[in-house]
């Protein structure tokens, strides 16, 4: 098979696709998210930067819970994606559509599509009413009804529907199964922070059910950010958060030396059928031992480095050497801001402008050395030694 020309952003699914070793922690995971026999609902948290691989693992938990022997019966797996949705009067409705579903289409017993209707059921009494559990009415009762309108006449079955008789309806059922439910929610800090409140709400008031479990993906400190703007809470969106998430882990760390790996395997897609030199081996390992590995922040920005490696490369490859063209995509793409300054100053450092003139010399260093030294100074340090040796 042919290796993709350019590198998606797309999550891996697999365990044999870790590269970066993380797999382990993804298994231990869901060995222990399996384990858990209470009725009690709890809300597991996955947090890292974007682009460090949070829908990878997500995706390597799911692998192993549902090749997992431990548990029978098997769990019923969700995958709910809130921030395709906007506002309450989506996100509720949506939540309960897809758990209704999965759950109905689980087995075709009928207690298990009874559960279904009854959570569907639930969810429309609470949208036509415009209630929340640990909310109350999010509008007055008075308004919603003369909102609805037509809807509620059409719905009038509704009316007679106790949410709290609904809710212990659905509670009871789950008790008697006791079929562990695992609802998947990724990339929480895509949400704006009146929509993160909502699910959070979701989570812990509406769907608190017995055997329903969650695991999030986020990144935990814009999240905690949008919980305290939209909450008022000052500093501590962080301890709001500690009550939503049960347990959080942070994504495992990755070494440079796994993420140096990644970029070469990568590269190796590109010069398998190439008899690379000493040389050109040499040069590539000095770029990565002299500032380039220390940069490699995580799988996305070795993505975005090979992808405009590859792309610059077409049509110059025979004119240009491409351990250094690999360096300046790198520069590209870790520090764009020194990019643009080199493009737009090629002569100040190939030294084209001075090259036919020994006269003023002095100055003309000194000169070469000011402008260096300034716009320099206006990259971020940590950059300064790969970009001084490249």
């Amino acid at each position: 098979m042919q290796p993709e020309f350019f590198q998606t952003d797309s999550p891996i699914t697999l365990p044999q696709e870790d590269a970066l070793g993380r797999s382990p922690f993804a298994e231990n995971l869901a060995r222990s998210i399996m384990k858990i026999r209470g009725e009690d609902s709890y809300v597991f948290g996955i947090s890292g930067e974007w682009g460090a691989g949070k829908s990878s693992v997500l995706n390597m938990i799911e692998h192993f819970i549902r090749n997992s022997e431990e548990h029978d019966p098997k769990p019923i797996i969700i995958h709910f994606n809130p921030w395709w949705f906007s506002g309450r009067d989506q996100l509720l409705p949506m939540f309960f559509s897809q758990l209704s579903a999965a759950i109905g289409r689980s087995d075709d017993s009928g207690c298990m599509k009874n559960l279904g209707v009854t959570i569907l059921t639930y969810a429309k009494t609470l949208r036509l009413f415009g209630y929340w559990p640990g909310l109350g009415f999010i509008k007055d009762g008075m308004d919603a009804i003369a909102e609805s309108g037509n809807r509620l006449r059409e719905e009038s079955e509704l009316i007679a529907m106790d949410v709290n008789q609904l809710r212990n309806d659905i509670d009871a059922h789950l008790r008697k199964l006791k079929c562990q439910i695992i609802v998947f929610m990724d990339d929480l800090d895509r949400m704006t922070p009146k929509e993160t409140a909502d699910i959070f709400q979701i989570i812990k008031a509406v769907a608190s059910f017995p055997y329903v479990n969650y695991v999030l993906g986020y990144d935990s400190r814009i999240l905690a950010k949008s919980i305290s703007q939209e909450l008022n809470l000052g500093e501590n969106g962080h301890d709001y958060l500690k009550k939503i998430v049960n347990l959080q882990f942070d994504l495992p760390p990755v070494s440079q030396n796994n993420l140096g790996k990644m970029l070469t395997q990568l590269l190796n897609t590109i010069f398998a059928d190439k008899d690379l030199s000493e040389s050109e081996i040499a040069d590539y390992q000095h770029y990565l031992d002299t500032g380039m590995e220390s940069l490699l922040q995580n799988p996305r920005v070795i993505k975005a480095i090979f992808n405009h490696y590859r792309i610059t490369i077409a049509g110059v490859e025979n004119e240009v050497y491409w351990p250094d063209m690999l360096a300046l995509s790198a520069v590209y793409v870790i520090a764009p801001e020194a990019y643009r300054v080199i493009a737009n100053n090629r002569y100040r450092f190939l030294g084209i402008k001075y090259r036919y003139s020994d006269s003023h010399s002095e100055s003309q260093r000194q000169e070469t050395a000011k402008f260096h030294e300034g716009w320099l100074g206006r990259i971020d340090s940590a950059k300064h030694e790969y970009i001084r040796n490249h």
